[in-house]
């Protein structure tokens, strides 16, 4: 048995750090907020990332981490273009 470790992408201000491939990580997860309120206790989640474009920058500039989503918001999403997008990351990791 093996232990992996995985973090969350520093795609937004709530960490307080920040990761790179030189830390050894195994996989990387981003998260998804598309809609924040102006109070203060989510002000950390104003800079977030979109979760795709984010995961297929990740992606393209690694070949040994592995790469998800820890937050996806689906009633704020099409389910279909979803599922594509997803896809698409998918199998261009596989080719590459």
């Amino acid at each position: 048995m093996s232990v992996r470790f995985s973090t969350r992408c520093p795609n937004s201000d709530y960490l307080g750090f920040e990761t790179s491939p030189e830390v050894g990580f195994d996989a990387i997860f981003v998260n998804d907020h598309i809609i924040v309120d102006s109070s203060s206790r989510a002000a950390p989640w104003t800079n977030v990332y979109d979760p795709f474009v984010a995961m297929s920058f990740i992606a393209a500039h690694t070949t040994r981490i592995g790469v998800g989503v820890s937050v996806l918001i689906m009633p704020y999403r099409n389910p279909v273009t979803t599922a594509k997008s997803l896809a698409t990351i998918d199998r261009s990791r596989a080719a590459g």
